[in-house]
């Protein structure tokens, strides 16, 4: 042993602060959260493609209290586990939901940081969705483009 001055405790209870706002959750998305755009190959849709746009928090499966909270604050979404991984996280999947609450709420109450070039993209997108210029290849094109500038790929492809 090591340290043998050191004794291993469980870890403490979570106690949720009483001030989580819009705020708050600002903050925690700039750390934890992402936006993410999926595009699929689909015979169902008329450009021969469908896209899902979401966004999630995860964190380690102790923390559910706090990631079941966040459906009550934003009033949309819902938790998702995974068991093997001891991870829970909320997602907000429907897109009137992420029209309508998510992306309002981000534009007063600033994600801060590199994660806001990913908003803007995101929001980017959800307009050509809105629009319903998404049903077209040319849209589906514009909407690959900006994902291709999001997360990861910002760094990956500013690099080429």
């Amino acid at each position: 042993m090591y340290f043998p001055e050191i004794v291993k405790n469980d870890r403490p209870d979570i106690v949720l602060p009483n001030d989580i706002d819009y705020n708050w959750f600002s903050g925690f998305f700039s750390a934890e959260g992402c936006f993410c755009i999926d595009i699929f190959k689909s015979k169902l849709s008329k450009a021969g493609y469908y896209k899902a746009s979401r966004i999630l928090v995860g964190q380690h499966s102790r923390d559910q209290l706090l990631i079941s909270n966040l459906v009550n604050l934003l009033g949309c979404g819902y938790t998702w586990r995974n068991v093997k991984r001891n991870f829970i996280e909320f997602r907000v999947v429907k897109f009137e939901d992420i029209y309508h609450k998510i992306i309002p709420m981000f534009n007063l109450y600033k994600i801060k940081g590199e994660k806001y070039k990913d908003f803007e993209c995101f929001r980017e997108a959800a307009y050509i969705i809105k629009n319903g210029d998404h049903l077209t290849l040319e849209g589906l094109n514009k909407i690959q483009k900006i994902k291709s500038k999001m997360n990861k790929n910002r760094y990956i492809n500013d690099n080429l």
